[in-house]
């Protein structure tokens, strides 16, 4: 069931990524470029779901924009000691909030105003005069000419790698076990289906029975007695619903 729940989620997630990057092709683009420069180190899912909200807030629309804040974010966590999945999620958020108060803490200092007026003057318009999505791009602009030397320091460094196996290990474990998930739960959706629709066939039986037997809440358990066709009716059902569970489970430890 928790695969099943993991794959709904995770289908759900890449067709409304889709949706959002405006197509499935630059989604695909887009995830592949983050997946190469976080190492692997973040789920699938985790990154649609950053990368949607990058989207949605107007701070990145292109693999290269994605991929260039990803390398910033994990540089910036490192020196933190936070997660690439949480330095990344907390950058976009701050971008595309325009929070320095956000970027602060992952000590990133930015001069919201300064920013835009320098941005601005390369459009040829004044900072009042800038779109919500140009006073993002200011913001972008500045926090990766700050990161720059940082940047490049690290890519010297012998530790840049460090630590990294482990979260590439669970990031890898998540995306096989959503995968699988997918494939079971389609399965599982449709028995699912089945009993939801039994249960209130069901229900609707018992209240039939409340109603024609002049049932009180009190006396349904001895209405039921006296009720024999219903209850011989449901307890079928039940075995049948029964049945349909024990050959799902064989079939799942078949797919195992």
């Amino acid at each position: 069931v928790e695969l099943a729940e993991l794959g709904n989620a995770s289908r759900s997630m890449r067709a409304a990524f889709d949706e959002v990057a405006g197509s499935a092709q630059n989604a695909t683009a887009i995830i592949e470029a983050l997946q190469t420069a976080s190492r692997g180190t973040i789920s699938e899912f985790d990154l649609m779901q950053a990368a949607s909200k990058g989207v949605l807030l107007g701070v990145a629309d292109t693999s290269q924009e994605f991929a260039a804040l990803m390398e910033i974010a994990i540089v910036r966590g490192k020196a933190l000691g936070l997660s690439a999945q949480q330095a990344f999620s907390d950058l976009v958020t701050g971008l595309g909030r325009e929070s320095a108060l956000i970027l602060d803490n992952l000590g990133i200092i930015v001069d919201v105003e300064a920013a835009t007026k320098d941005y601005a003057a390369t459009l040829g318009k004044t900072a009042d005069q800038l779109t919500a999505t140009e006073r993002k791009q200011a913001l972008v602009n500045q926090v990766m000419a700050s990161s720059a030397g940082l940047l490049d320091a690290t890519n010297e460094s012998a530790d840049k790698l460090a630590g990294e196996g482990m979260a590439a290990l669970t990031a890898s474990w998540t995306d096989f076990r959503a995968v699988l998930g997918e494939s079971i739960g389609e399965v599982l959706d449709a028995r699912y289906r089945e009993l939801a629709d039994f249960l209130r066939a069901g229900t609707e039986e018992l209240e039939k029975a409340r109603i024609a037997a002049g049932l009180t809440e009190g006396t349904i358990a001895s209405g039921l007695t006296d009720s024999g066709d219903i209850s011989k009716v449901l307890t079928i059902d039940l075995d049948n619903a029964k049945s349909q569970l024990a050959e799902l489970q064989a079939a799942m430890i078949d797919m195992a």
